[in-house]
């Protein structure tokens, strides 16, 4: 079988297995069972149709996704980005919220979602880079079926907040080819008071643990862009450094190899700023300090991941 029939073969079984999954709802691990297929919301504030914010090239996310900077003389090309509307996570100070929580975005087909993939990929997109993927994941892959039926040959991007199902997650083996979800918590008060998921960090090392065994070691095309892998994503929060250095000391604890080193990608982020609901909590009110950012970056120092990001602060020359 070839890869392209074996990802062909894989995206109808996830099909299959998730149907039984949409209504009532259990495609995140809230499992709130709103009968989505009968018009009824579940926590994500969606129903059964799929809606989409936006569709385009992105160049902002971790070099071996999007190109920028990833090798001298090559051009960036871009992340194909799928942004859907909707979330299963509450977050108070997302940088999305406008279609994260307050749902602007449009109703598509599934055939006009497979259209604009097809169209990223004309446009030399390197990736088809879903977005909040989760409570829309079963419409998102009958469109991604039908897009790869019509010539679409890009490798999957899963771009999530990391609170996601295991019973989802085993499902999407063969389909998905790179994992980008955050790792947000370890702290389960923080997680409850922010983002209403008490039960986040085991949720999420759960989901990790599945993610890294579908993806395993990193590949790349010609160019050094990524085909295969996982990037976690960690964003540092004001007030709340010593949650950082939990979730750092738990992603080694449980990936790490005997020589210390974990095997995969770690993206730590101080790109907070104030939005959303974030300034009824005073101590989200301000932006990331440099301090509290170094002192994760010290902890990231005494850590060994197979590729690290880091991001520019104002008060800091570094920069991914």
């Amino acid at each position: 079988m070839t890869a392209t029939e074996e990802k062909f073969s894989a995206l109808r079984k996830a099909i299959s297995k998730l149907e039984a999954l949409l209504s009532p709802c259990k495609l995140c691990p809230r499992h709130c069972l709103a009968k989505r297929s009968e018009g009824e919301r579940g926590v994500c504030e969606l129903d059964g149709r799929l809606k989409v914010f936006c569709c385009n090239l992105h160049f902002g996310e971790e070099p071996p996704l999007s190109g920028t900077g990833l090798k001298e003389g090559v051009p960036a090309k871009g992340s194909g980005t799928v942004f859907f509307s909707g979330c299963n996570l509450r977050c108070v100070y997302c940088q999305n919220f406008a279609f994260s929580h307050l749902g602007n975005g449009r109703y598509m087909t599934e055939e006009e979602l497979a259209g604009e993939m097809l169209k990223l990929q004309k446009r030399g997109a390197k990736n088809i880079n879903f977005v909040t993927p989760t409570p829309q994941i079963l419409p998102a892959l009958k469109a991604l079926l039908l897009a790869y039926e019509k010539g679409l040959r890009l490798p999957l991007l899963y771009n999530c907040g990391g609170y996601e199902d295991l019973e989802v997650l085993k499902a999407l083996e063969g389909v998905v080819d790179i994992y980008l979800p955050d790792a947000k918590y370890q702290d389960s008060s923080l997680a409850a008071k922010y983002s209403a998921a008490p039960d986040y960090p085991e949720k999420n090392i759960t989901a990790l643990r599945e993610m890294w065994r579908q993806t395993q070691n990193f590949a790349y095309d010609e160019d050094g862009y990524m085909t295969k892998g996982m990037i976690v994503r960690h964003l540092v929060l004001p007030g709340a450094v010593e949650n950082s250095l939990s979730v750092l000391d738990k992603l080694k604890e449980e990936f790490a190899d005997d020589t210390g080193k974990a095997p995969f990608g770690l993206s730590l982020m101080c790109q907070y700023f104030p939005t959303f609901k974030a300034k009824s909590y005073p101590e989200l009110k301000d932006r990331l300090t440099f301090d509290e950012y170094l002192k994760a970056l010290e902890k990231l120092d005494e850590m060994d991941f197979e590729l690290e990001f880091v991001q520019q602060h104002d008060d800091c020359a570094e920069d991914f």
